[in-house]
């Protein structure tokens, strides 16, 4: 966890009510199982994923099929008016393809990371069981990061999201320091 700007929470007492909530839940296994199954159901998603990107891909050779049979009009002599609206028209259709391209390049990617690390995070789940009463402040550090666990402040709420699933909102009276 990173330092703690808001004034009116101290950083300590704060990581160790965020750090209570992750003890209870890598001490019970259902909680995590259930955890891991959602992140296992999200990877599942890949084929979609790649299906919606094989078509962004055919429609993008089609656009450049049309803009090549535009050029023959262009060439052939077509009032240049209608070729330049033309033009513009599959020029935006192009760029919407491409960010819808990178959108779907991203969550495929982020699927693949999210199946390919699950048997990695339930090894780690387990050695820390193991040891839980004993991590130090630092070890508790690493851990919150490798779970990729951000907290979020909003006055007296603090939203807690990672890669488990972590009660969506602590409630609590903020604290000077």
């Amino acid at each position: 966890m990173n330092h703690c700007h808001n004034k009116g929470w101290s950083a300590d007492k704060l990581e160790a009510l965020v750090w209570t909530q992750i003890e209870h839940i890598l001490a019970n296994p259902r909680l995590m199982i259930t955890g891991l199954e959602k992140q296992r159901q999200g990877s599942n998603d890949v084929g979609i994923l790649e299906a919606e990107l094989g078509q962004v891909e055919q429609q993008l050779r089609a656009l450049d099929r049309d803009q090549a049979q535009l050029l023959q009009w262009a060439i052939k002599g077509f009032p240049e008016d209608i070729v330049t609206i033309e033009n513009r028209k599959l020029n935006v259709r192009c760029e919407i393809l491409k960010m819808q391209k990178a959108e779907l390049e991203q969550k495929i990617k982020a699927s693949q990371e999210a199946a390919i690390s699950l048997p990695k995070l339930e090894h780690f789940v387990e050695l820390i069981q193991e040891k839980l009463s004993t991590l130090d402040l630092e070890t508790k550090r690493m851990v919150l990061e490798m779970l990729d666990v951000k907290v979020w402040i909003d006055g007296h709420n603090v939203e807690v999201i990672g890669i488990i699933p972590i009660s969506d909102y602590v409630i609590a009276t903020p604290q000077t320091g």
